[in-house]
């Protein structure tokens, strides 16, 4: 006699008896139950439903042919609880944290069972008394597959299963060199568990990034057509096949004097205004601060000391006021 069971039910299946007969008794028992059923002699299959999961039951079938009735096949089966609601939580490092919702029925404990799959390597087995346990030691980046099942004796119920990534580490020993007016250098280490590669970020999005792999587990970036003076964030992220682990430099490049404006021109408003104008320089050499005009009288009267205005760098002209009418004056 053979069976299959979920957490309210047991099948049970049998082969055709050899000789002639009126049909089959079969009965299920507990400690709170005992149902009998009259069956056909064509039928090889019986469904019991609405069982209490976790109980033992003891499962008989004969067959009877007018009042004779032969010896029982016994079956002992249990109904095991599927555990449910299982959760993933806690994750700290290598260590995650499981829960799962406790079933009815009468239980001993779980058995949790759990793998990384792209390694084809045996299943590790832990018995847990509960609905909760963590797990430690995990291979960080990679994916595992964790199974949790209700045992009771030597019997057990269908494994409840989820897939588990664990995020891999962050690239260790991060620093910045050689660092110039138009590129710069950062190196780092392997971090310890499983990383499929780099991914490498800047901020500004500007500049041309080459990895190299060293060697020895060792790893450098090389930044270059950047900006003179500026700023940059530079992101280095260990990427597996779900998450990334980030971590983050600040490089300022070196700043060069910026070339001069092009295109000065200046227009007089009024009898003590002059509207001075420019365009931007073709070669900045970095991000441009502000603009600094100075201007002096020359002529009737020389003056030894420059007046200093300041514009913003977004703005390519400022408006000279307050100038004495016919002063010719040097503008720079």
């Amino acid at each position: 006699m053979k069976h299959s069971r979920d957490p309210n039910a047991v099948t049970v299946s049998w082969p055709s008896a050899r000789s002639l007969l009126d049909g089959y008794i079969i009965s299920i028992s507990s400690e709170s139950l005992m149902r009998e059923e009259i069956l056909p002699s064509t039928q090889r299959t019986f469904t019991f439903n609405s069982l209490s999961p976790g109980t033992d039951f003891l499962i008989s079938i004969m067959t009877n042919k007018g009042l004779k009735r032969t010896h029982p096949t016994v079956l002992m089966v249990s109904t095991y609880p599927d555990p449910s609601d299982l959760l993933i939580w806690g994750q700290e490092e290598n260590m995650i944290c499981l829960s799962w919702k406790l079933s009815e029925g009468r239980f001993e404990k779980f058995q949790i069972s759990y793998c990384m799959p792209s390694r084809k390597e045996n299943l590790i087995k832990v018995i847990v008394y509960g609905n909760k346990a963590k797990v430690k030691k995990l291979t960080l980046g990679m994916d595992y597959m964790f199974q949790v099942k209700t045992v009771k004796g030597k019997g057990y119920s269908v494994s409840v299963m989820k897939k588990v990534p664990i995020k891999p580490e962050q690239p260790e020993k991060l620093r910045a060199f050689n660092i110039s007016t138009h590129s710069f250098s950062l190196h780092w280490s392997l971090p310890s568990g499983h990383v499929e590669r780099y991914q490498v970020d800047l901020v500004p999005d500007s500049g041309f990034v080459t990895i190299r792999d060293l060697g020895g587990g060792e790893y450098q970036v090389d930044v270059s057509n950047v900006v003179p003076g500026t700023r940059y964030d530079i992101t280095i992220s260990s990427i597996s096949t779900t998450y990334s682990s980030p971590v983050t430099r600040i490089v300022t490049t070196n700043a060069t004097k910026p070339g001069p404006p092009v295109f000065l021109a200046g227009e007089r408003v009024g009898s003590a205004g002059i509207l001075l104008s420019w365009n931007t320089p073709p070669n900045p050499n970095g991000r441009i601060i502000s603009y600094i005009v100075k201007y002096k009288e020359v002529c009737p009267w020389m003056q030894t000391v420059y007046t200093q205005v300041r514009a913003k760098p977004d703005s390519l002209e400022v408006l000279l006021t307050n100038l004495n009418p016919g002063t010719t004056y040097e503008i720079k």
